[in-house]
């Protein structure tokens, strides 16, 4: 029998500003006719700019397993357990800025307490009813394991063998 335990810290700085200033885009002749015209006058037909991102996601991952093997021959093994790894989603620590958009709110035209200006529907952090990183973690999430060891060849003194594992991932965007 086998166990053990895991505690993984993450973190993600994103510093997106990327046409943040704006770029005017293209000059198709729209207000004269003429391309170069356009452009000469300063008039472009489209102009493009982004708002910046930046958000400093963290999160702490847990997960816990229990093993067991059961030699079925002297060249089979199977292996079979239980883990646990809850979906536990990432929270923006400084700003507290996740948003998330419910249609029920939007509905009843609820708009956000703590951002007034979002459309409505449109609900943050912090706002009530919503959690803080945008989506509820699930601490329901034990998942059978099972692994097969093959023996290929005789057993030979240097312990070389075939192995096949299958471990199931978690499906991390399914039910949130």
């Amino acid at each position: 029998m086998a166990f053990g335990f895991d505690v993984t810290r993450e973190f993600s700085l994103i510093d997106q500003d990327f046409q943040s200033d704006g770029n005017y885009d293209r000059f198709r002749g729209v207000t004269s006719g003429d391309n170069m015209a356009d452009f000469l006058y300063g008039k472009p037909s489209a102009f493009n700019q982004i708002t910046p991102l930046y958000v400093n996601l963290r999160r702490n991952l847990y997960g816990t397993y229990f093993q067991d093997d059961f030699k079925i021959n002297r060249r089979i093994t199977v292996n079979l357990g239980l883990r646990w790894n809850p979906l536990i989603p990432f929270t923006d620590i400084p700003t507290n800025q996740i948003s998330q958009f419910n249609q029920a709110a939007y509905d009843a035209g609820v708009k956000s307490r703590r951002f007034p200006t979002l459309p409505k529907g449109q609900l943050v952090a912090g706002d009530p009813g919503v959690p803080a990183s945008g989506v509820y973690a699930r601490y329901q999430a034990v998942r059978p394991a099972a692994g097969l060891c093959v023996g290929l060849v005789r057993q030979r003194q240097d312990g070389r063998e075939g192995r096949l594992w299958t471990i199931p991932r978690p499906n991390v965007g399914a039910h949130v």
